[in-house]
């Protein structure tokens, strides 16, 4: 039980810090784009600290994925593998705009004045772009896998019906923002909000409550003899 319940903490820690290091890393980032960036005066350091932060996001959603898997493959293998997959897919799109900031960063400032840097212009739009079109489709897979977690967290009674009831809402209009968004209707940013916050809330209650005692830390340890997760 106290493994059970160290377990649920830090899957709700992974689902918190995904929001907070994401939200202020961007926003650093922002606000020296938005300014005149001069390598290295102080908004070197903002930069710095966004690239880390959202970095450190992208491991954060690595990990959930991968400390999830153990929990979900006892309940149902492809529920499991599939956000699995998507979760790790969604870590290596996201990690690409971090990247690309900090390598532009210490590019630029190993570059001498004259220097066209056709060449690292070339990889960041090329970086850029890559960015652009896998960010939705990261989200997609996402959405897809999540209403499969939530489905199992409302199947198995692994928290409150109400919370992945709440979930499945949230995913749904995400994907109905992406699909807006493919036929140009710029809304598939913000509809990225409630299932941020659905996130945040199932984090908060694992913290404070963790998985269901019973249900929970049967599925941890090894699942029900002669029963076979689909």
């Amino acid at each position: 039980m106290q493994l059970h319940r160290h377990y649920s903490i830090v899957i709700g820690a992974l689902f918190l810090l995904p929001f907070f290091a994401h939200g202020f890393g961007s926003y650093f980032i922002a606000a020296v784009a938005g300014g005149l960036y001069t390598p290295g005066a102080p908004a070197d350091r903002m930069l710095y600290t966004g690239g880390i932060l959202l970095v450190l996001d992208c491991i954060a959603i690595a990990a959930l994925g991968i400390l999830l898997h153990p929990l979900l493959r006892t309940l149902s293998k492809c529920i499991a593998l599939s956000y699995l997959c998507a979760r790790s897919f969604e870590a290596v799109v996201l990690a690409i705009s971090p990247l690309s900031v900090l390598s532009q960063s210490m590019i630029g400032r190993s570059l001498t004045a004259p220097s066209p840097a056709s060449h690292f212009q070339a990889l960041v739009t090329t970086t850029e772009a890559f960015y652009y079109y896998g960010y939705p489709l990261a989200m997609a897979a996402l959405a897809i896998s999540s209403l499969g977690l939530c489905y199992l967290l409302w199947r198995f009674h692994l928290v409150p019906v109400v919370i992945p009831a709440v979930g499945i809402s949230m995913y749904l209009l995400l994907l109905a923002g992406l699909l807006f968004e493919w036929f140009g209707q710029d809304i598939g940013s913000y509809l990225v909000i409630p299932s941020s916050l659905f996130e945040v809330a199932l984090g908060t209650w694992l913290i404070i409550k963790g998985f269901a005692p019973a249900s929970g830390a049967r599925a941890i340890a090894t699942p029900v003899s002669g029963q076979t997760p689909r």
